[in-house]
């Protein structure tokens, strides 16, 4: 069985999400990403799909920084580039 790569956001409030890298892209100079929502500890979780921005960072910085996409406006303009490599994943992009 492959090792999926997973990364890891915590919020303000020490609350973590597992995610799962599926695509990449960049709009306007940021760097976007989908990851799916996974459970380390049971392989049959089937999570949600959430759409990151990397948030701006010094270039120093071991790791990046990400934060969920909320605004309506925004997430529909980088689905609009994503959407044939999500379909691809099998994972419909409803508008």
């Amino acid at each position: 069985m492959e090792e999926l790569e997973i990364m890891t956001l915590t919020a303000e409030d020490g609350e973590q999400l597992c995610l799962h890298p599926l695509t990449e892209n960049r709009l306007a100079g940021r760097k976007y990403l989908a990851a799916e929502e996974v459970d380390p500890e049971d392989p049959d979780f089937e999570g949600e799909i959430f759409l990151l921005r990397a948030a701006e960072c010094s270039e120093d910085e071991a790791y990046e920084e990400y934060e969920i996409v909320t605004d309506e406006n925004e997430m529909n303009a980088v689905l609009v580039l994503m959407q044939d490599e999500l379909e691809e994943l099998g994972i419909t992009v409803e508008e």
